[in-house]
């Protein structure tokens, strides 16, 4: 009973998830199939009216965020009602201990600290591919990447950080919080790396996620949305903007300063409160097979073999 009550859970979240990623990808296609019929209906010549629609295809792909705007409204609002019943309005607000100044200031190091792991991480990935005649710097590059439009703007540092909280932390979350605290903090954050259908980025956001979960369950929600705004504004759009005109040497020695900072910060708190770390994992573990339960529900595996495969698809041949 217990493992099909955690197989059945799981599978449930993961198919509401499956159902968000549908509306996103549904919302980027009916725009791509009005903005191509908008051109057809002006447009006589084939050729030409090719080569506009391939060129506003392009353009929406790599510089406009509109349709993914609308299609992560849309998700929240079909997602409520999909939870309806099993996540409410107070469970995904919960607020449990108050965050004081110096508490938030601890969390913000060693959570910028694992900007570190997606730096590394990155360049020994690509090391790897390239020895198999492959590379990742498409997917490096587009994890990395500034907006460079108002809507792109919108999406990353707004609607995109306060919809990802809402549903991982909240709806799939609080979902998972009857397996306990741990699963609940671990699973949502392997859901949501893998969900960035992005290699070296889902490895960033599986550990950026733990520490979503932690601050979400221990104080609240509204805190991991301060803290992933802040990571993509502040230290995504923000400082890319400030330093978009120096030169790439420049810009790399600032990037590795900023990071090499916060992770020594970030490990110097993680090493004092290692006693404590130690004691919150053993007071919530659970035993190892329930993880076992979870990971191979069959809907979870769907949801991680699907974005695994836009991962692998951003792979592409060594020039």
């Amino acid at each position: 009973m217990e493992k099909k009550e955690i197989k059945r859970t799981c599978n449930y979240v993961a198919g509401g998830l499956l159902i968000y990623t549908w509306i996103g990808f549904l919302a980027v296609i009916v725009e791509m199939i009005i903005r191509a019929a908008s051109i057809s209906i002006r447009v006589d010549d084939v050729e030409e009216e090719n080569r506009l629609i391939d060129s506003v295809f392009n353009t929406m792909l790599e510089k406009e965020a509109w349709s993914s705007i609308v299609g992560v409204v849309l998700g929240i609002v079909i997602l409520a009602m999909f939870f309806y019943k099993k996540v409410s309005r107070k469970d995904i607000f919960l607020s449990v201990n108050a965050m004081t100044p110096k508490r938030f200031f601890q969390i913000l190091c060693v959570f910028m600290g694992t900007q570190l792991i997606f730096g590394v991480g990155g360049e020994w990935m690509e090391k790897g591919v390239n020895l198999f005649g492959y590379s990742m710097m498409q997917s490096i590059e587009s994890a990395s990447s500034i907006s460079t439009t108002v809507s792109m703007f919108l999406y990353a540092s707004l609607f995109g950080p306060i919809a990802e909280e809402l549903v991982y932390r909240g709806f799939v979350l609080r979902s998972f919080m009857k397996l306990g605290k741990i699963p609940a903090i671990v699973l949502s954050s392997v859901l949501f790396g893998i969900m960035h259908g992005n290699i070296p980025q889902s490895v960033f956001a599986c550990a950026v996620g733990v520490v979503f979960g932690y601050v979400t369950v221990e104080y609240s929600i509204g805190w991991s949305i301060l803290l992933h705004i802040i990571n993509n504004f502040v230290f995504g759009d923000l400082l890319g903007f400030l330093m978009k005109n120096l030169s790439e040497q420049t810009q790399s020695t600032l990037n590795w300063g900023i990071m090499g900072v916060f992770f020594l910060a970030g490990a110097v708190i993680v090493w004092r409160k290692r006693e404590k770390i130690r004691e919150y994992v053993v007071a919530n573990r659970i035993a190892e097979k329930r993880y076992r339960y979870m990971f191979t529900a069959i809907l979870v595996v769907v949801f991680v073999v699907i974005h695994l495969a836009m991962g692998i698809d951003m792979i592409e041949p060594l020039k």
